[in-house]
C-alpha cells in the first residue's frame, strides 16, 4: 500500500472516530448545560457560566500555548520525551501563579462577596487540573491517538462534570454544589488523562525525570509556543469576552444566562471543525514538509468540502427555527435569545468553513501571523461589544462576535493563499455549496409554516442534511474524495 493511500486511510478512519467522539462530547456538553439550566434559574445559571468562563480563560494563559506546540512537535521531533517534560514543568509553574494571583484578586475585591466569591474561588481551584488535561490532549493530538482523546476529553471530561454538577445541585447545595461538582469532574479527568498517557505512550513520560529541567528543550518549545499562547489567549477571550462584558455592561446575570444558551447552541457548528482539526494539524505538518502544493490543496479542499456539507443545514436551522430550538432544548424560561442565535449561527458558519486556515498556518510554523490577526480581532470584538451591547443588548454581543470571528478567519485564509498559494476552494466546492444553499433554504422556507410537531421538525432537519449530502456527493466529489471513501469501505 502506498504512503499516500496509508495516510488517506488514516485520515478517513481517524476522522470518523473523531466525529463520533466529538458528537458524544458535544452531546454530553449540551446535557451538562441543559441540566444545570433546568435545575437553576437564569440568574444562577449565569453565575455558573461566568465561573466556567473564568476557568477556561485562565487555563489558556496557564498553558502558554504548549498544547499546540506539542501537537505539532511531538509528531516530528526525535526528542519528544524531553519536550513533554519541559511542557509539564512550565505549566506547573504558570498554573499555580495564575491561581494564586486570581484568588487574591477575588478575595480582595469588595464587589465580589458571598456566594459569587465562593463560586469563583472554587472554579479557580480547577485551573491546574484543566491545564494538565489540555496539555495531555495536545500530546494525544501530536501522536494522532484518537482513542485516547475520545476517552479523556469527550467521554470522561464531559460525562464527569454532568454527574458531579447535577449531584451537587440535587444534594441541596445549588450553585455552590454545581461549582464543586464541575471542578470534581475536571480533577478526576486530569487523573484519567495522565493514566492514559502513561499506558498508551510510555516512552513520552518518565515520572522520575518529569521535573528535571532541560533548558534547550524548554527554550525551543516555548519559542514556538508562546506566540500560540498569545493567539490562543485572544481566541479564547473572543469566546468569553461576550459573557464578561454582558455581565459588566448590563449588570444582570440573567442576560448572561440567556446569551449563553444561544452561544451554546450556535457552537454546535464547531463539532465539524473540531472533528477535522484534530488530525489536520499533525497531518498537514508532515505533508507540508514532503508533499507538493497541489497535493496539499487537494487534501485541504477535501476536508473543507465535508465541513461545508455538514455546516450548511445546521446554519439553516438556526435561521429558520431559533425559537423552536431554544424552547425544545432549554425550555421557555430561556426564550429571548432567538435573534442572537440567528446572528451567531451565521458567524460560526463562516468561522467553520474557513477555520482550518488557522491550523494550516500553525502547521507551517508562522504562529506570529496568527497572533497579529487574533489580537486585532480581539480588539475589534471588544470595541464592537462596547458599542453594540448598550444599544442592542445580547443581540449586540452576538453581532460583535459574528463579525470578529468571521473576519479573522477570512483574513487568515487570504494570508494562506497570498503567501503560500494554499487554499481549500475549488469550482466543485463552490458549485455544490451554492446549489445546496438554494435547495436547503427553499425546503425550510416552504416548510416553516407547517412545522407543528417535533416529528415534522425532525423531518425537515433530516431532509436538509440529505439535500446537502446529495449535492456534495454528486456535484462536489473528486477523484481524491472517491479514493478516501474507497479506503473506508475497503477497511
Amino acid at each position: 500500500m502506498s504512503t499516500k493511500s496509508t495516510s488517506m486511510e488514516k485520515a478517513a478512519i481517524g476522522t470518523i472516530l473523531i466525529f463520533i467522539g466529538n458528537a458524544i462530547g458535544m452531546g454530553l456538553g449540551f446535557v451538562a448545560r441543559i441540566s444545570i439550566a433546568k435545575l437553576t434559574n437564569p440568574s444562577d445559571y449565569g453565575l455558573i457560566v461566568l465561573g466556567i468562563t473564568i476557568l477556561n480563560s485562565l487555563t489558556v494563559f496557564s498553558l502558554l500555548g504548549l498544547e499546540k506546540g506539542l501537537a505539532r512537535n511531538v509528531a516530528i521531533s526525535e526528542q519528544a520525551s524531553r519536550l513533554v517534560s519541559s511542557a509539564f514543568q512550565s505549566v506547573a509553574v504558570t498554573s499555580l501563579l495564575v491561581v494564586g494571583l486570581s484568588t487574591g484578586i477575588v478575595l480582595t475585591n469588595g464587589t465580589l462577596v458571598g456566594e459569587s466569591a465562593t463560586v469563583f474561588v472554587i472554579f479557580l481551584i480547577g485551573v491546574p487540573f484543566l491545564t494538565s488535561h489540555n496539555l495531555i490532549k495536545g500530546i494525544f493530538q501530536g501522536k494522532e491517538d484518537t482513542v485516547a482523546k475520545i476517552i479523556s476529553q469527550d467521554i470522561s471530561r464531559r460525562g464527569l462534570v454532568i454527574i458531579f454538577s447535577v449531584a451537587g445541585i440535587l444534594a441541596g447545595y445549588e450553585v455552590v454544589g454545581a461549582a464543586i461538582g464541575w471542578i470534581s469532574g475536571i480533577v478526576l479527568t486530569s487523573v484519567i488523562s495522565f493514566t492514559l498517557l502513561r499506558v498508551r505512550s510510555p516512552s513520552l513520560i518518565n515520572t522520575r525525570k518529569l521535573f528535571d529541567f532541560d533548558y534547550p528543550s524548554s527554550k525551543s518549545l516555548l519559542t514556538f509556543s508562546l506566540p500560540i499562547m498569545l493567539s490562543d489567549s485572544t481566541w479564547r477571550l473572543m469566546q468569553e469576552v461576550d459573557n464578561i462584558l454582558i455581565g459588566y455592561l448590563i449588570s444582570n446575570t440573567s442576560s448572561v444566562g440567556l446569551y449563553d444558551v444561544s452561544y451554546t447552541l450556535s457552537k454546535s457548528l464547531l463539532i465539524f471543525l473540531w472533528t477535522f482539526q484534530f488530525l489536520f494539524l499533525p497531518m498537514f505538518t508532515k505533508m507540508y514538509q514532503s508533499s507538493s502544493r497541489d497535493e496539499l490543496n487537494k487534501f485541504y479542499s477535501s476536508v473543507t468540502k465535508w465541513m461545508c456539507c455538514l455546516s450548511l443545514p445546521t446554519v439553516a436551522l438556526f435561521l429558520f427555527y431559533p425559537q423552536t430550538l431554544i424552547e425544545y432544548i432549554f425550555g421557555p424560561d430561556y426564550s429571548g435569545g432567538e435573534t442572537s442565535l440567528m446572528i451567531l449561527g451565521v458567524g460560526f458558519g463562516i468561522f467553520v468553513v474557513t477555520g482550518l486556515s488557522r491550523h494550516a498556518i500553525t502547521a507551517i510554523g508562522k504562529t506570529r501571523t496568527i497572533f497579529v490577526v487574533s489580537a486585532a480581532s480581539l480588539l475589534l470584538d471588544i470595541i464592537l461589544n462596547m458599542v453594540f451591547i448598550p444599544l442592542y443588548g445580547i443581540n449586540g454581543a452576538a453581532l460583535a462576535t459574528a463579525i470578529a470571528f468571521g473576519l479573522a478567519n477570512l483574513i487568515l485564509t487570504f494570508v494562506l493563499f497570498h503567501k503560500y498559494r494554499i487554499h481549500p476552494y475549488s469550482h466543485r466546492l463552490l458549485l455544490s455549496s451554492t446549489i445546496s444553499i438554494i435547495l436547503i433554504f427553499a425546503l425550510n422556507w416552504s416548510a416553516e409554516s407547517y412545522i407543528t410537531t417535533k416529528f415534522s421538525f425532525l423531518a425537515v432537519v433530516v431532509g436538509s442534511f440529505l439535500i446537502s449530502a446529495l449535492c456534495f456527493s454528486t456535484l462536489g466529489l473528486t477523484k481524491y474524495d472517491r479514493t478516501a471513501i474507497k479506503t473506508i469501505i475497503d477497511r
